[in-house]
């Protein structure tokens, strides 16, 4: 986010990827703030601290966890349209997406109080004994909340980046061998090494966006509530990845 900033990044002349990616970032920095001054303390002295703080934090990690599944979503379709169909890059233009950015949490916002508050079930909880997010409901309760809402949009955002990311990497090795046969061997070799930067990046992307949000499906169901201490070696790979 500094480097955005003080390189200007954001600057009206710069590419339209910057303010998705300033949007991702603010994001994702909010979301490693809940788990580090929040969550680490909490499951480190096994209490919440303050009554209703987790559930507050909760909402507040959805409001954040929806910005950053929409814009990977968003900057997978920039992709995809630039690299693929770039005579529809008008959907992209800058003033666009800027709005798009700004709208994003005010519409994210609405939907975590949706999901958090005006849903019969259930509330979402920064939980310190399985550090990670956990619902809040009883033995037969229906979650509403993670069915209509949370599982969506977290298959969707990782179906979308799969799906266009995919088809990048299929049309970038089509056209790799008209492009090659126009090269000199350096130019060649120069351009390979970067289709596999491009490949590996839109993979990791995927991969990472994906892990994300099932670690925190996964860690409850795994982790035991009288063994707290395991909580620790479980979410250094979701801090990482995040």
């Amino acid at each position: 986010m500094v480097v955005i900033i003080k390189g200007r990044f954001l600057a009206a002349n710069n590419n339209a990827t910057f303010p998705m990616l300033f949007n991702l970032l603010l994001s994702d920095s909010l979301h490693l703030s809940f788990i580090l001054f929040y969550l680490i303390p909490a499951a480190i002295v096994q209490d919440v601290m303050v009554v209703g703080l987790d559930t507050t934090l909760g909402t507040a990690m959805r409001v954040v966890l929806y910005v950053s599944r929409t814009m990977l979503a968003c900057l997978a379709c920039s992709r995809l349209v630039l690299v693929c169909y770039p005579k529809f890059s008008g959907l992209f233009e800058r003033s666009k997406v800027i709005k798009m950015c700004i709208v994003t949490w005010p519409l994210c916002i609405a939907l975590a109080v949706i999901g958090q508050y005006l849903m019969p079930c259930c509330q979402l909880v920064l939980y310190f004994r399985t550090f990670s997010l956990h619902f809040s409901k009883g033995a037969d309760s229906t979650n509403y909340s993670d069915f209509l809402i949370e599982k969506p949009t977290s298959i969707g955002s990782s179906l979308i980046a799969f799906v266009c990311y995919s088809i990048i990497i299929i049309k970038i090795r089509k056209e790799r061998k008209q492009v090659l046969s126009a090269l000199t061997n350096l130019e060649q070799n120069k351009r390979k090494k970067q289709e596999y930067g491009f490949a590996f990046q839109f993979t990791a992307i995927s991969i990472c966006s994906t892990f994300t949000w099932l670690s925190y499906l996964i860690y409850p169901k795994i982790i035991p509530h009288d063994q707290p201490e395991c909580t620790f070696v479980l979410d250094a790979s979701n801090t990482s990845v995040t």
